[in-house]
């Protein structure tokens, strides 16, 4: 994510209210009209888990305490496993666990190469 930050429109944050429970980070205050159309407009950001398209969004805290939302662009266009993060080139050409096509420990360093 070294790009500039994306902020989703129709999305306001709020510090947290003095008087509030601990527990409370901070108020989300959304525009459904601008939000859903921001959205819809910037399918680049969008990713699919299970055949549903969803966008994954950082929360983070701003210098003046309130909390602040932005578009996790991290891996966006890259292939994701079950649960929709991106997974790394090593992975995807990575035997699966338990499979005859895995290399051993034994196969890959010889007894004789080793250095104690």
């Amino acid at each position: 994510m070294s790009e500039e930050k994306v902020y989703a429109d129709g999305l306001r944050t709020f510090a947290r209210n003095a008087n509030a429970p601990t527990w409370i980070l901070g108020q989300l205050v959304i525009d459904l009209n601008e939000f859903v159309s921001w959205a819809n407009s910037h399918p680049e950001y969008q990713s699919e888990y299970k055949g549903k398209k969803q966008l994954r969004m950082d929360i983070s805290t701003c210098k003046d305490g309130r909390p602040s939302l932005y578009v996790n662009t991290f891996g966006l266009g890259r292939a994701t496993d079950e649960t929709g993060i991106p997974m790394s080139d090593l992975e995807k050409s990575a035997p699966p666990i338990g499979s005859s096509n895995r290399p051993s420990v034994k196969d890959e360093i010889p007894s004789g190469d080793l250095p104690f």
